[in-house]
């Protein structure tokens, strides 16, 4: 678990594996995203504003009350469940 003492802020982590993370109310502004794999992830809470997460993995996952104030989304491969 990735939980809210934990500040990635600005910190490159393009192509990351956080396949099955939980990510609680962790900090991601601004950091490099980019074809990052969140596959199974559960991102509750999380900050990714700025972050670039562009060609990223987000299918098969949840992100609930994310803040994604100017989050670059080009390319991500996602899933909509209705």
């Amino acid at each position: 678990m990735i939980g809210p003492e934990r500040s990635w802020a600005g910190a490159d982590l393009a192509g990351a594996d956080l396949s099955g993370a939980i990510l609680e109310g962790a900090d991601f502004t601004n950091a490099n995203l980019r074809d990052a794999n969140f596959r199974e992830s559960v991102a509750a809470g999380v900050r990714f504003d700025g972050a670039d997460l562009s060609g990223a993995f987000l299918a098969h996952s949840s992100f609930a009350e994310c803040h994604m104030t100017r989050t670059r989304l080009a390319g991500v491969q996602a899933q909509v469940w209705s």
